[in-house]
């Protein structure tokens, strides 16, 4: 078993967050053999995943929410693209989250 460093692309300039990262999952796979590493990436990359999906949610609770105070929900799924059920569930707080 090798160490492992993830190192950025040639050329690429981490921010601060994104080298803390790096930093933590050199850390998490270090010492591991492929087929672990594969393993912790993996649930590494849905724990990111599922991150974002909740934050994405919140963002569009709050963007519809706030549309509200100004626009009518059919003006809301014109300009968002979201279905008027989508939208509706949003207004009425039944989000599934």
């Amino acid at each position: 078993m090798t160490d492992i460093s993830i190192d950025p692309p040639q050329g690429w300039e981490d921010t601060k967050e994104q080298a803390a990262i790096r930093a933590c999952i050199s850390i998490a796979l270090d010492g591991k053999d492929p087929i672990e590493r594969a393993k912790v990436a993996s649930d590494l990359i849905t724990m990111l995943r599922d991150q974002i999906l909740t934050d994405l949610a919140q963002v569009r609770i709050s963007a519809v929410k706030e549309a509200r105070t100004t626009m009518e929900p059919r003006d809301i799924v014109a300009a968002s693209g979201m279905t008027q059920a989508t939208v509706y569930r949003l207004l009425n707080g039944r989000h599934g989250g």
